[in-house]
Order: structure tokens, then sequence, then C-alpha cells
């Protein structure tokens, strides 16, 4: 009785992944709008508050900005590319690390050394995020993160929300 209850509970907590995965409706998704909040971590107060709409607007060299996507296609429930800050679509692979959009025999053929100056996130990680599906709207949430400058004598914490609109199905 006990096993049948916990395969119970098992597939159940299965049934609720599955579920989380596909909720996110195949299409495309441009940026409507990323808004960065960055705080101090102890009293809460805003030190830097920036909305961004448009990718010409981000400064790919600002270390809480180049994260920002420009679009996303998702398929089946699942990230299919993504259009990161230097204009370039990207794919993760296997290490959830963004990879050139593009076939395995297209990428043998070009090192990727020529490949980085006009793709310069190959390789990057992104920071964790949540999506979160209001109507024909995906909130991309990043986690918040800690960090410190010299400048300062306190911590301080970045937040990065996106708001991306679908723009057709696939």
């Amino acid at each position: 009785m006990k096993k049948i209850f916990s395969l119970a509970i098992f597939c159940l907590c299965l049934v609720g992944v599955y579920g989380q995965e596909s909720q996110i409706p195949d299409g495309i998704y441009m940026l409507e709008k990323a808004e960065l909040t960055i705080t101090n971590y102890d009293t809460k107060g805003v030190v830097e508050h920036k909305v961004i709409t448009d990718k010409e607007s981000i400064d790919i060299q600002n270390m809480h900005l180049a994260n920002i996507f420009i679009a996303l296609d998702f398929m089946n429930g699942e990230l299919q590319e993504c259009v990161m800050a230097d204009g370039q679509k990207y794919r993760l692979d296997e290490t959830m690390k963004l990879q050139p959009a593009m076939e395995k025999s297209e990428q043998t053929l070009t090192k990727m050394e020529e490949f980085r100056s006009d793709y310069l996130f190959i390789e990057k990680e992104l920071f964790p995020y949540l999506i979160k599906v209001e109507g024909n709207k995906l909130i991309v949430t990043f986690a918040k993160y800690n960090f410190g400058q010299t400048e300062v004598n306190y911590t301080m914490e970045a937040e990065l929300v996106e708001n991306m609109v679908k723009q057709k199905d696939r």
C-alpha cells in the first residue's frame, strides 16, 4: 500500500512538472520592456532603475543588462531559440550554455573564433529565470543577485524582469 501511495504521489509530481513546462504556448515572443532595479540590500532603497523598450538601449557591456532577451521562440513548451542583445540567434546546449543557432555542420565548417566577433554570448550561462504566462505575454523574472562595487560601501541587489509579447504562432 505504501509503495502504491508513493508511486501515485510520484506520478502526480511528474504530471505537475510536465504541465508547467507545456504551459508556454508555441510562438515567437518579442521584448516589450525590461525593467532593472538595483537596490541597497540593507535599506531596500532604490539605487538605480532602468526601463528598456528596445534593443538599441541595451548596453551589452553592462553585466545587469546583458541577459536581456530580444526574442524567444517556443515549440512544444520548450525554448528553441533566443535572440540576445547582440542581435544573434542562440540555442541552449545540453549544459545550458548559449551556442549559435545553426546546424552542427555549419559550426564545424567555421571556427568558433570567427564567431566571436558577431556572437558575443557564445558559451555564456544565463542567470536562472522563471517564466510566467499572462495572456499573450511572458513575464521573465531573473533570479535576484547580490553584488558590490568598490565605489560604495554597501551591498546591492539587482532584479531584472522582462515582458515579452507574442508576435506569431509557429
